[in-house]
C-alpha cells in the first residue's frame, strides 16, 4: 500500500492536471470554432443545425470551457473574452477573399448563449459558496 504523503500528493495534483486537459479543450474548441467560422464553404455537421443555434452553442461549450478552464477568473471577465471573440470572427468575416459575410445577429446570438450559461455558472459558485458557509458555521 503506498504511504499517505503519495496518496495525498496525488490526489493535490488531479485538479491542475484537470485544468491543463480543460484548458487544452478550450483552445482546440476555440480554434476550431475560429476555422469553421472563417472557412469559404463550412462542412455541413450532422444534424444541420440553424447558422444561430450553430454560434449558440459553440459559444456556449466555449463559455463552459473558459470558466472551467480558469476558475480564478471573474465571469465578467470571460463574457468579455467571449463577446471579444465573436465580434473579431465577424470581423475577419468581412475579408472578401473568405467569401463570408458578416452578421451581428450572429454576435448577439453568440453573446447571449454565453451569458445564459455564465449565469448558471455563477448561481452554481454562489451555491457552492453558500453550503460552504453553512458547514464552517453551523447554525
Amino acid at each position: 500500500m503506498p504511504p499517505i504523503d503519495e496518496i495525498e500528493a496525488s490526489y493535490a495534483s488531479e485538479p491542475q492536471s484537470l485544468t491543463r486537459v480543460t484548458r487544452l479543450l478550450l483552445w482546440l474548441a476555440a480554434l476550431f470554432a475560429l476555422v469553421m467560422a472563417l472557412l469559404p464553404q463550412p462542412p455541413v455537421l450532422p444534424g444541420a443545425a440553424s447558422d444561430k443555434a450553430q454560434h449558440m452553442l459553440a459559444f456556449a461549450v466555449l463559455s463552459l470551457l473558459s470558466a472551467l478552464a480558469y476558475p480564478q477568473r471573474r465571469l465578467g471577465e470571460i463574457f468579455i473574452a467571449m463577446a471579444v471573440f465573436g465580434a473579431l470572427i465577424e470581423v475577419l468575416q468581412l475579408i472578401p477573399a473568405l467569401g463570408r459575410s458578416a452578421d451581428i445577429a450572429d454576435w448577439i446570438a453568440d453573446c447571449g448563449a454565453s451569458l445564459a450559461v455564465l449565469v448558471v455558472i455563477g448561481g452554481v459558485r454562489w451555491l457552492a459558496g453558500q453550503s460552504g458557509r453553512a458547514s464552517r458555521n453551523p447554525v
